[in-house]
């Protein structure tokens, strides 16, 4: 509003009047009818004059109503109720340095909302707020969901594990079948060229000779 005053050159006075004579955003009055019970003079409402005749004005139902809807609005995405702890419960505390829960012993709770004094599993006396505090079934019931669904997951995996490698065997002993034994050809060849072409000792060496006698 001053912006544009300014840089439409016009007296800021002005600006301010229309908006107190304009309704609130939620209500059918204006300020000024909210603060002195009637509308304010200006230019384009100068003639009428039933407009400048008091008449209080009363709105506390409105406003009532209006907050009534700003809480629904509010609690739709707000969070759960507070949770409260008993002396001496027996709670899991996360660690943020760790990023893991530890056991501990709910000692009191102190002045500030949410907050509690733990002990936990090495004595020490922490401060504490219950968005990093659960009960111990919880925890329990939590971390048995997860594992759960991991053994699950595992088990999945290795079905399809299993399945893939009973189809990689069974391919391979079609093709066994199908094809010629080639290794024992290979053998029976390299054994009868071995006989031929050399003598074996009493140990089962082979007895090659030297190659500088090959062209004798």
């Amino acid at each position: 509003m001053i912006k544009k005053a300014t840089y439409e050159n016009k007296d800021l006075k002005l600006f301010l009047l229309n908006y107190r004579n304009t309704p609130v955003a939620g209500l059918k009055y204006s300020p000024a009818q909210l603060m002195m019970s009637r509308e304010l003079r200006t230019p384009s409402n100068c003639l009428n004059q039933n407009i400048f005749k008091p008449r209080v004005v009363n709105c506390s139902v409105e406003n009532q109503l209006n907050k009534i809807k700003q809480k629904q609005w509010y609690d739709k995405n707000a969070g759960s109720e507070e949770k409260v702890f008993n002396k001496g419960e027996k709670v899991v505390i996360y660690d943020k340095f760790r990023k893991e829960w530890n056991t501990a012993e709910v000692m009191s709770k102190t002045k500030w909302p949410r907050s509690y004094l733990v002990k936990d599993g090495k004595g020490k006396i922490l401060r504490r707020n219950t968005h990093f505090i659960k009960p111990v079934e919880q925890s329990i019931v939590e971390k048995t969901t997860k594992y759960d669904d991991i053994e699950e997951g595992e088990k999945e995996e290795n079905t399809e594990l299993k399945q893939k490698n009973e189809s990689k065997e069974n391919k391979s002993e079609q093709k066994k079948e199908k094809e010629p034994n080639l290794e024992v050809k290979q053998k029976s060849e390299n054994t009868t060229v071995n006989k031929k072409e050399y003598n074996t000792t009493r140990a089962g060496r082979q007895i090659v000779p030297p190659k500088r006698y090959n062209n004798l």
